[in-house]
């Protein structure tokens, strides 16, 4: 009771309780607080809610991004209470409008269609620089340096002792081929000796078995020996050859299954299919070989996405499908060739840079340029390559000033590449570069000189 009396009496005595501080927004707006309810009252109110409370933004800027400056200090109790009667500050001015980019955030149809028409002329302003600078460094690249390249040849034969003659001795017939063949593809094979380089090529003949080896005293093989039958077309020097050793030593590497063997020791390929029908038909003796065999292994190496393989069940490879491709050619036999199957899985060989690769999920390489584009001239589907960016590549992969073409861009340049690469571009009909012959892979004149002869 007496607890109860002296609780009324200092509740009547008692200091009156402070007005509770505005809110910094309700003092922004010049409003007067409403009377703050009892706890009692608050709990009986039916339409009382609870709300959240308000984050205040460190800045007015509603565009501020993640990217600013966040200060992680907690503020002390007066310092909150300062900032809550402090009144907020003036907006900052707008930044200098650009026409280009709308300052407004509202998503309404007009925002966007300007937003649309200013990012399509900067991506047109981008464009149009980005062309520019392109064809300021690129201006001179888009020619074939043929001299250049002439020279890089010759030079290349006469220095016997570089790294690049020793890494290529065990196939320096088939080196032979390709520095020749672009010789001549560029109209210039009178500037080696052809004297020499049929007397060479005879000395790496096998007059026991009939075959050639890669380089004087090597082990006989029919890859090599192609080569030197295509070296000596070139210089119109089969005369030079015994050529029926010659063809009976090819035929007789033919399988019982129609395939053939590269050498004595027995590997199988498709590839050594091409080199046997192409050998035996530049020198008119395919009849020694059974030649309906022959197509049916090849036909037996087609996959499900109309490429060919090594062997049957063997994955579709560029280089691969040229020689089965071309060997069919040779044969009469490209009914047995789903043309716009492989036509659609060999157009998809080229990349965005423009070149072509082997197989999916590869690089591009100068070297495809003919193993992709031989084929499709065989199939009729040559259209499908978008012929401009793969003459741009081939072109962007010389060397401007020694002379050569490497297999991509600022690789290092050799004999091999430089062939292909040419050949590429006579597929495609550059300027200045003689027609090559999709299936014997010859000079066309050549081509037509053996098989026209009367």
């Amino acid at each position: 009771m007496l607890c109860s009396v002296i609780l009324r009496l200092h509740s009547k005595h008692a200091a009156p309780r402070p007005a509770p501080l505005l809110p910094a927004r309700a003092l922004a707006r010049g409003v007067d607080a409403p009377p703050r309810p009892s706890g009692l009252s608050r709990k009986l109110s039916p339409n009382h809610t609870i709300q959240p409370t308000i984050p205040q933004l460190s800045s007015p800027n509603p565009c501020a991004t993640i990217d600013e400056p966040f200060d992680s200090t907690p503020e002390s109790p007066s310092a909150a209470g300062e900032e809550a009667r402090r009144p907020p500050d003036p907006p900052r001015p707008p930044p200098a409008a650009d026409p280009d980019v709308p300052q407004e955030r509202k998503r309404s149809y007009r925002w966007t269609r300007r937003a649309a028409a200013g990012k399509r002329r900067a991506l047109q302003r981008c464009a149009e620089g980005r062309s520019a600078r392109e064809a300021a460094v690129m201006g001179d690249e888009l020619e074939l340096a043929a001299d250049k390249h002439v020279g890089c040849i010759v030079t290349v034969e006469k220095k016997k002792d570089s790294f690049e003659s020793l890494v290529m001795e065990h196939i320096r017939l088939n080196g032979a081929y390709w520095g020749l063949t672009t010789l001549d593809l560029l109209n210039k094979l009178h500037a080696v000796d052809s004297a020499e380089v049929v007397e060479w090529i005879m000395s790496c003949y096998h007059p026991e078995s009939g075959g050639f080896g890669g380089n004087v005293g090597h082990d006989a093989h029919v890859l090599y020996t192609l080569s030197a039958v295509q070296v000596l077309c070139l210089f119109d020097r089969l005369d030079a050859l015994d050529v029926e050793k010659v063809a009976d030593y090819v035929a007789g590497l033919q399988n019982e299954d129609g395939s053939f063997s590269g050498d004595i020791w027995g590997e199988v390929d498709t590839r050594f299919s091409y080199i046997s029908l192409c050998t035996l038909s530049l020198l008119h003796r395919l009849h020694k070989v059974d030649v309906q065999k022959a197509v049916d292994f090849i036909v037996s190496c087609k996959n499900l996405d109309g490429g060919f393989g090594a062997m049957p069940g063997g994955e579709s490879h560029a280089g691969q499908i040229f020689c089965c491709v071309g060997a069919l050619a040779i044969a009469g036999a490209l009914h047995h060739v789903d043309r716009d199957l492989l036509g659609w899985w060999l157009c998809e060989r080229q990349c965005r840079d423009g070149g072509l690769n082997g197989r999916p999920e590869k690089l591009a390489d100068v070297c495809y340029s003919w193993w992709v584009l031989s084929s499709l001239i065989m199939i009729d589907r040559v259209h499908w390559i978008d012929k401009e960016k793969l003459t741009k590549f081939i072109l962007n992969c010389q060397d401007k000033e020694n002379g050569g073409i490497s297999d991509r861009p600022d690789n290092a340049v050799d004999i091999y590449h430089t062939y292909f690469g040419v050949a590429g571009l006579s597929l495609m009909e550059y300027p200045g570069v003689k027609p090559m012959d999709p299936a014997y892979a010859l000079p066309l004149d050549v081509v037509n000189r053996i098989f026209l002869r009367k």
